[in-house]
């Protein structure tokens, strides 16, 4: 695969920011959401289509780093079985870290990458990860799994 495009809307974005940096500067946060996709001639197009927030407790606020509770990923793996479209989480860094995945995310990646893949056969699974940095700009950098490849974007 040549090229990932991921693609979100502005307004859908400021929604991704408030939510995700919720205990910004020095904790992490996150959220799943679903994704709609299309490959053409090298290219692999995702759509950010719905977030399926947190509720209360899906998440641990306890601990800095992003621990998300089973209920949370079983609900989001059961929506997945009923619908066509890929699954992704997306998650903050505190301020000044890169926004590239550490050991922890690739503990997750790899794990829901498989477990989804259960629920959302053939479909990519996504992992977001934005930072803000100290020029107040947000960066963001993912991988795709999908089709048991590894694709960074």
């Amino acid at each position: 695969m040549k090229n990932i495009l991921v693609r979100i809307g502005r307004e859908e974005f400021r929604g991704i920011e408030k939510l995700l940096f919720r205990r910004y500067p020095d904790a992490e946060w996150a959220t799943f959401a679903k994704f709609g996709w299309r490959q053409s001639s090298g290219q692999l197009v995702l759509t950010l289509a719905e977030l399926q927030e947190p509720t209360p407790g899906d998440l641990d606020d306890n601990v800095d780093h992003v621990a998300i509770r089973e209920p949370y990923t079983l609900r989001v793996a059961l929506n997945a079985e009923r619908q066509s479209l890929g699954v992704g989480v997306l998650h903050s860094h505190p301020l000044g870290c890169e926004p590239r995945p550490s050991f922890i995310d690739d503990d997750m990646d790899a794990y829901y990458s498989d477990y989804f893949s259960g629920f959302a056969p053939d479909r990519p699974y996504v992992s977001l990860i934005l930072s803000g940095q100290r020029n107040e700009e947000i960066a963001i950098s993912g991988r795709i799994f999908w089709r048991g490849e590894s694709l960074r974007g």
